[in-house]
């Protein structure tokens, strides 16, 4: 039996007009029971549950800590996810400047190692972790490419707080680089 809605209304489109969602559907033909509808069994399928973000997708991007260099200056690290560790520093002046490092996580220890890549090529080993309310504990005092890397956080482990997910340097930085870059350029043209 044909009906008017049955014609203007595919029948692959009526579960979702009926707001029932995403549905697989198939028409089966409705026995003579009186009823326009034919009879579609119904099946929704859930998405799983969201895998958790990995060690590293947590690190990357921002942190501050306003204690890290002994109470004296804050310390912003920025973590890329080419391996690149950028150390921000403000300097006396207000201007700030940046040390690229490089870095390799450590999983498998417990609490996680980090080594710290220096641009000589020489590791610092170093442990981090993060706590319950989303800081990250990181020991830097004590760590020296010469040690072992330390098995547990001690009383000066340095907290960092989220401060972006950008894993990029700021602007001002760039900006100065490229013109220190370009200034020492110019100092060698005029050598020569």
């Amino acid at each position: 039996m044909t009906t008017l809605f049955s014609r203007i209304l595919p029948i692959g489109l009526l579960p979702i007009l009926l707001g029932i969602g995403s549905v697989a559907a198939s028409a089966i033909p409705a026995r003579n029971t009186g009823s326009i509808l034919p009879t579609i069994p119904v099946s929704i399928t859930q998405n799983p549950a969201p895998t958790p973000p990995s060690l590293v997708d947590r690190l990357l991007g921002q942190w501050r800590s306003l204690e890290a260099l002994s109470g004296q200056e804050e310390l912003t690290f920025i973590f890329t996810p080419q391996g690149q560790l950028f150390f921000i520093v403000r300097l006396p002046n207000g201007a700030l400047a940046a040390q690229t490092f490089g870095y390799q996580l450590h999983p498998e220890t417990q609490p996680p190692g980090i080594d710290i890549i220096l641009p000589d090529g020489a590791i610092v080993p170093s442990i981090f972790e993060f706590t319950p309310d989303g800081q990250l504990r990181f020991q830097l005092e004590g760590t020296d490419p010469s040690q072992p890397r330390p098995t547990q956080f001690g009383a000066d482990a340095d907290l960092f707080d989220r401060i972006s997910d950008a894993v990029t340097l700021p602007a001002e930085i760039v900006e100065r680089e490229a013109e220190e870059t370009l200034a020492a350029f110019s100092r060698s043209q005029r050598t020569y």
